[in-house]
């Protein structure tokens, strides 16, 4: 019922405001990825859906193509899709199109959009990531002090959500929170996406101070998953912020900074360096998992052996259980798509900062270094490294759309200067 209803939803907003449940539907793309339909993720086909809407309401919009950035990611990234799907051992044709429409087709609605109604879709996804930030930061706040998660414990009988845990572990002295997230770096990568995409608001439009609240109770939020990866790219991710503080915030924020320290420093640290004594991921860990890794890259160095035959094929089946919650995405990208999916990969990276230094918005480069660090550190399921790509040009049109209003009014200023 839960799923339909999510359905019902989306197709009555699709049908009153087609921009604003395709933006719903970016942020709260790892939301509606957990659930799943058909046994097709819930994600997929609405999707499918918004991609029938939009054509059917905007059939004249792919000549929009041209405007289409990260071209060279796109095409690498198509071609190692193309070659893992037709050339490997295991053919997933269905999940290949998914993937092509998840990263691209979703990328060129967006954009689409925000060329069309730039203002409409600004405001839209404000008013949508404030919200979302909002209901994660009271849910887990409520989960951290209660120790419960009501969601999540309702979700893990169902069959059509992944939820298969309730995390109880605890690390820094706090219970490790998922919030309405099937694992704890889950939400740690989702709050990391929802906070970047409020810097960008405090950076480029009113700096409102309930704003910069969010973006510090997510930061707890993202502490309080315990996940090390998320800490130290949510830490990257901050840097965004140091030109906008004025000397009063700044001095605040290194006041609680202080004092945050003062009392988790040293086993945040600890956490880091000695891994073999906290509960968790460790080094020895990683390299059993790499190693793995590298002897079924072994079997299909170009090609790979198929997308998902890592959990499908070796985990699902018992082979090798280290490799559940393969600690890093490149374990996966060597197995599953061998060197042209390392490739593809390293092509998106350096493709997002290259745009984001075209675009001269270059605090954007510390949000693609940070989910960078993130996926190579550690697993974050449900939150798709490809997606840097959709979400490194959401970050730049907001940055391009405020610079413009600026110099609009700065004419206007000076307009005005010279009629007195």
């Amino acid at each position: 019922m839960l799923v339909l209803f999510f359905i019902l939803l989306f197709v009555v907003l699709s049908l009153y405001d087609i921009q604003k449940s395709v933006v719903l539907l970016f942020v709260m793309n790892v939301f509606f990825g957990s659930f799943s339909f058909w046994g097709f993720s819930l994600m997929a086909f609405l999707l499918i859906v918004q991609m029938l809407f939009f054509f059917i309401k905007y059939p004249n919009s792919i000549k929009c193509i041209s405007a289409m950035p990260f071209k060279t990611a796109v095409i690498s990234f198509t071609i190692s899709l193309l070659c893992t799907n037709l050339l490997s051992q295991m053919r997933t044709i269905p999940n290949m199109l998914f993937l092509f429409c998840f990263y691209f087709v979703l990328l060129f609605i967006l954009i689409f959009f925000f060329k069309k109604e730039p203002a409409s879709f600004v405001r839209s996804l404000e008013y949508v990531s404030v919200i979302y930030a909002i209901v994660i930061v009271c849910y887990t706040f409520f989960e951290l002090f209660t120790g419960l998660n009501p969601f999540i414990e309702m979700m893990i009988p169902r069959e059509d959500h992944v939820a298969q845990t309730f995390i109880s572990e605890v690390r820094f002295g706090l219970k490790r929170c998922q919030s309405f997230f099937s694992m704890h770096t889950t939400l740690g990568g989702v709050a990391y996406n929802v906070a970047a995409v409020l810097i960008v608001f405090y950076k480029t439009s009113s700096k409102n101070k309930i704003m910069l609240c969010l973006i510090v109770l997510l930061g707890i939020v993202v502490f309080v998953t315990g996940a090390r990866s998320c800490i130290l790219s949510f830490c990257i991710l901050c840097l965004m912020l140091i030109p906008s503080l004025d000397r009063k915030t700044m001095l605040l924020v290194f006041l609680v900074g202080i004092v945050f320290a003062s009392e988790y420093f040293l086993e945040i640290v600890n956490a880091f360096i000695n891994t073999d004594k906290i509960d968790g991921s460790n080094s020895d860990m990683r390299m059993t998992q790499l190693f793995i890794s590298l002897s079924y890259f072994g079997q299909s160095p170009i090609w790979g052996n198929g997308s998902g035959f890592l959990f499908t094929k070796i985990v699902s089946e018992g082979l090798d259980l280290e490799l559940a919650g393969a600690e890093s995405m490149w374990f996966n990208v060597l197995a599953d798509y061998g060197i042209l999916g390392v490739i593809a990969e390293i092509v998106i990276f350096v493709s997002c900062i290259v745009y984001s230094v075209r675009k001269r918005n270059k605090s954007v480069v510390f949000y693609v270094i940070g989910y960078f660090v993130m996926h190579t550190m550690s697993s974050v399921p449900g939150v798709q490294y490809e997606l840097i790509l959709v979400y490194t040009f959401v970050l730049n049109a907001v940055m391009d759309y405020y610079k413009k209003i600026s110099k609009v009014l700065s004419v206007r200023c000076k307009i005005l200067k010279e009629c007195q």
